[in-house]
């Protein structure tokens, strides 16, 4: 078996769940790839992510089947974040990790900081998504609020007031780790 990050996602409303292996990655990247993903279908599908650490076997290559302990640990993870997403606190959780005891401080502090980059995309209004996805696309102030009919004044008061300034940030914190 080789190592792996396995990531299991759930479509919400569908009960559909698929997992998806990638080349080994830490926990960081596979949660800053997934935000631009999940940006572009809000509000209109809601996608929640179980990430597991650990090593996966392809099973059958014809039809994806995989197996091993990474890939137990992001099932186990998705399972996490449906619990954690069907109570009224932790409503707007989309994304936990789970780990080996060994990785398990990393994976809780990737899982603490996606925790609140959740809640807090989850809070956004239509616009504000949009000018959070155009900052992780580099897009300037000035481009977006050109693209909203809005003033950049009122860009930067979204970026300040709604936290936009820092997702981006955990955005990129969270891909330095390793």
């Amino acid at each position: 078996m080789s190592p792996h990050l396995a990531t299991s996602s759930a479509l919400a409303p569908l009960p559909n769940e698929f997992a998806c292996m990638k080349p080994w990655c830490p926990p960081s990247t596979a949660s800053t790839r997934q935000c631009p993903a999940c940006l572009a279908l809000l509000p209109e599908v809601d996608i929640r992510y179980g990430i597991g650490i650990g090593a996966v076997q392809v099973i059958d290559p014809d039809t994806g089947i995989e197996d091993g302990p990474g890939w137990w640990r992001a099932r186990a993870a998705i399972e996490h974040t449906e619990q954690l997403a069907d109570r009224a606190a932790t409503r707007l959780v989309r994304t936990t990790v789970q780990a080996a005891e060994e990785e398990n401080e990393l994976a809780s502090a990737v899982t603490a900081a996606l925790t609140c980059r959740d809640h807090m995309i989850g809070s956004l209004s239509d616009r504000s998504l949009r000018l959070l996805r155009g900052l992780l696309e580099q897009s300037s102030q000035t481009e977006l609020a050109k693209a909203e009919g809005i003033s950049d004044s009122a860009v930067s008061q979204r970026v300040r007031n709604d936290g936009l300034g820092i997702i981006v940030d955990t955005h990129d914190l969270l891909r330095e780790l390793s």
